[in-house]
């Protein structure tokens, strides 16, 4: 899979517009990869300032995995 289909494929699945099914494997594939979790942070930060939140709210330290099946 090409890094661009994965970055759509954690794109969808940050929009919850995945599968159970494939959301779990994205899941899997992000745990893995320093690369899309960095990409997921990043996406993360874009969404709370979409939403008007603090920042501060997005920055800290939070437990990726926790974060990812809150967004499940």
């Amino acid at each position: 899979m090409s890094e661009q289909q994965q970055i759509s494929q954690l794109s969808a699945l940050f929009d919850g517009e995945l599968p159970r099914e494939q959301a779990e494997m994205v899941i899997r594939r992000v745990m893995k990869d320093p690369a899309l979790r960095a990409t997921w942070g990043r996406y993360a930060l874009i969404g709370a300032c979409v939403r008007g939140e603090p920042l501060a709210v997005a920055l800290p330290q939070v437990d990726m995995a926790a974060r990812i099946r809150a967004r499940l």
